[in-house]
Parts: structure tokens; C-alpha cells; sequence
């Protein structure tokens, strides 16, 4: 399976792509004092605070573990959800915003 830019979708392009949802909703902690988290960020945290997903390993070139802070009931649902829309890697910068009012 691929990407409409030829691009394979496998486990490395949906780590790749976890791994932006945790950046762009400052998950990680990485995004400086300026930047602000993306608009639906406060659906990516627990009540408490903590970050939903912990982070993503790949397990094989069609395989991801995606590891949780704590059980999550609704991750499926989730998943889902049109801010996790997957993308190629090589469509997008990891580290920017897509703009979707254009």
C-alpha cells in the first residue's frame, strides 16, 4: 500500500506520523515557549496531564506497538479521530502545521 505520492505506507511512516502528534501537541515537551500545541492538543493528555501515548516502537516493517502512559479505553476511537490522519513522510515537514483552511 502507498501513499498517493508513491511514498509506502508501512510502520515507519505511522511512527513517523505518532511521532509529529506528539511533537505538535507538545507531548514531547519539545516545542518552545513561542510555538503554541496544536488546537486539539488537550484531547492527547489524561485528565491529570500526562500524555496519552508514551511513544511507538516498530516491531517489523508492518508492525507498530504503540506504547500508552496508562489504560486508555477509547484509543481505538482514538485513533480514529481526523487529527491522527496518517500522511506520507515525505508530503509534509514533521515539525509544521498543515494549514486546512486554504
Amino acid at each position: 500500500m502507498h501513499f498517493d505520492d508513491g511514498t509506502i505506507l508501512n510502520a515507519y511512516a505511522v511512527e513517523w506520523n505518532i511521532d509529529r502528534w506528539i511533537y505538535l501537541t507538545n507531548s514531547s515537551g519539545q516545542l518552545s515557549s513561542t510555538d503554541v500545541p496544536a488546537t486539539p492538543s488537550s484531547l492527547y493528555y489524561f485528565i491529570n496531564g500526562t500524555p496519552i501515548i508514551k511513544d511507538a516502537d516498530i516491531i517489523g516493517d508492518y508492525e507498530i506497538m504503540i506504547k500508552l502512559n496508562a489504560l486508555f479505553g477509547p484509543f481505538i476511537p482514538f485513533l480514529a479521530f481526523e487529527a491522527n490522519s496518517i500522511i506520507s513522510p515525505t508530503a509534509h515537514s514533521q515539525i509544521e502545521f498543515i494549514d486546512l483552511t486554504s
